[in-house]
C-alpha cells in the first residue's frame, strides 16, 4: 500500500489515503482481491446463462386434469446475462417420471426446434387418452448455441 497525503503536509488538516500499489501486489497481500474479481468475471461469462422457470401446461403448474388432447406448454426464461435470449427449445414428454428421468420420451420428443417462442407451444406427440398422466420437461439454447439443463 502507498500512503497519499492530501492537504497541508505539515498541518493536522491533511487527509491520508491508502492506495493499492499494483507493483507491490504479492500472493499474500493482493491476490485474494484480484482472485475474487477474476472469479466474478469468469462466473458471469461462463456460468449458466439461461434457466427455465415456471414451466406450465395449459397455463397451470402441474394441473391435475385438462380438457384437451393437445395441451399448450409454456415456460419463463431467466438469465444473469444482459441481452440473453432463447434461440431454440426441445420438449420431452413421457408416460412416467422414471421414463422421463431416464431420457425415454415415449410420448413425444420434439427434437431441437429453432424458435424464440416460450408461450403456447402445442403438444404434438402421441395421442393422449383420458385420465393419462404425462410428465414433460424442456431445455433451451442460448444465443451462442449452449443448451440449458432440462427443467
Amino acid at each position: 500500500m502507498t500512503n497519499i497525503r492530501i492537504g497541508n503536509p505539515g498541518g493536522a488538516d491533511g487527509v491520508q489515503i491508502r492506495a493499492l500499489d499494483f507493483a507491490r501486489v504479492t500472493p499474500t497481500n493482493g491476490l485474494p482481491i484480484i482472485a475474487i474479481i477474476f472469479f466474478l468475471f469468469v462466473g458471469d461469462c461462463f456460468g449458466d446463462s439461461l434457466k427455465i422457470n415456471d414451466a406450465k401446461c395449459e397455463y397451470r403448474v402441474n394441473p391435475l386434469g385438462i380438457d384437451t388432447t393437445h395441451p399448450r406448454l409454456s415456460w419463463i426464461i431467466e438469465s444473469s446475462r444482459r441481452g440473453e435470449a432463447q434461440t431454440a427449445y426441445e420438449i420431452l414428454a413421457a408416460s412416467s417420471e422414471s421414463n422421463l428421468a431416464g431420457g425415454k420420451a415415449d410420448l413425444w420428443d420434439s427434437g431441437k426446434i429453432i424458435s424464440t417462442e416460450t408461450l403456447g407451444i402445442t403438444y404434438a406427440g402421441k395421442p393422449l387418452r383420458s385420465q393419462e398422466k404425462v410428465f414433460w420437461k424442456v431445455r433451451i439454447w442460448d444465443r451462442v448455441g449452449k443448451p440449458s439443463a432440462f427443467s
